[in-house]
């Protein structure tokens, strides 16, 4: 499977990675990924992705709701800056930046009960909120406001910086 490795790069690298290395990349069972794969949620290669689904993992959550999340991952926060939505670029083309670059940065994400019952593109309904923030000190805040409009939600916190940061992805042999 071929993947590019910088998204906003004009002389984008092209990588083969199977899905025993990308599960090996992303830290995430063999098994586990292959499940996904068999169901469209991730390809060969989408070490990023699987990154960033890895906290829901071992949740009791539906996989209609994992399969949401990738679409919106892949879309929204991984998406080229040219294929990003406007909106979607405002809140998290500045905070990808600084996870590419090694700063702290990371997505809250409240996760719902029923995230099958609304047609697919409309993420705002499946997730009653995907937060970005680039510091701890915005993460606490954010955290609070999730738990004071959600508060029965489950809001689980992805590390963007370890998911998709360059220099971690380099150590693991993926990008110079």
């Amino acid at each position: 499977m071929e993947i590019t490795v910088d998204h906003d790069s004009a002389d984008m690298r092209v990588v083969m990675i199977s899905l025993s290395e990308t599960a090996r990349l992303a830290d995430v069972p063999r098994r586990t990924v292959q499940f996904w794969f068999d169901r469209g949620i991730i390809e060969p290669g989408e070490v990023e992705i699987a990154r960033m689904l890895r906290p829901f993992e071992k949740m009791a959550v539906a996989i209609e709701l994992i399969q949401i999340l990738a679409e919106f991952f892949r879309d929204n926060v991984l998406g080229s800056k040219k294929k990003r939505a406007k909106d979607a670029e405002q809140i998290y083309g500045k905070v990808v930046e600084a996870a590419r670059n090694g700063n702290p940065t990371y997505l809250i994400v409240q996760v719902t009960e029923k995230p099958g019952r609304y047609p697919p593109g409309e993420y705002g309904r499946y997730l009653p909120g995907v937060y970005a923030c680039a510091d701890h000190k915005e993460l606490c805040r954010l955290l609070d406001h999730a738990l004071d409009e959600h508060a029965a939600l489950p809001n689980v916190v992805i590390d963007l910086t370890q998911a998709i940061s360059r220099k971690l992805i380099a150590g693991k042999g993926v990008m110079e």
